[in-house]
């Protein structure tokens, strides 16, 4: 079955033009219209996931990146805060320098993030830039005329063996009456 559709279908694609052509050849003309949009669709989409797929993987990655950037800063932010609510009113050296590590460790988380959050969005700017825009120059439409058999061609070609048979014939079957 496979074989026999592989004669079926054509795709050729100019490569100055950047047209891809998709050619069907089947006995009902609306399976062949169908066929046709079905195989358009499919190879536009195997076109997009093969250009952007390293961008795709990368953006995916940054997301996960990003949230567990997201999650650890706002642990950082909330343990701050309840470290601050413990201790309003204390004015202690350990006090003041636990404050600090935890701002500090709450500045890194935030940095990381911010920068996280730049990256992911210069990744989804990349994969806007990178994705390809397809457009359809003759729609698929339901063939009119067929394509084969060709019935001129049939009808000249049989023309011409038969007059080419007819005359051989002719000419074996009464060549004693030529011969001198």
């Amino acid at each position: 079955i496979i074989k026999a559709y592989r004669e079926r279908i054509s795709v050729s694609v100019d490569i100055v033009t950047g047209t891809i052509t998709v050619l069907i050849e089947m006995p009902d003309p609306v399976a062949a219209a169908e066929l046709s949009g079905i195989l358009v669709d499919m190879l536009t989409q195997e076109i997009v996931d093969y250009k952007i797929g390293k961008a795709k993987k990368n953006l995916e990655f940054l997301e996960s990146r990003h949230a567990e950037s997201e999650a650890v800063y706002k642990q950082k932010l909330e343990a701050l805060a309840a470290f601050t609510d413990k201790n309003q009113n204390i004015t202690s050296s350990l006090f003041r320098t636990d404050f600090q590590a935890l701002q500090n460790e709450l500045n890194v988380a935030f940095e990381v993030y911010k920068g996280l959050s730049s990256q992911l969005e210069q990744a989804k700017i990349k994969l806007k830039e990178n994705t390809p825009v397809f457009t359809t120059l003759e729609p698929v439409k339901v063939p009119v005329d067929k394509s084969k058999p060709r019935r001129l061609i049939i009808l000249v070609l049989s023309m011409f063996l038969g007059i080419t048979f007819s005359a051989l014939y002719i000419i074996i079957k009464y060549k004693p009456f030529y011969s001198v």
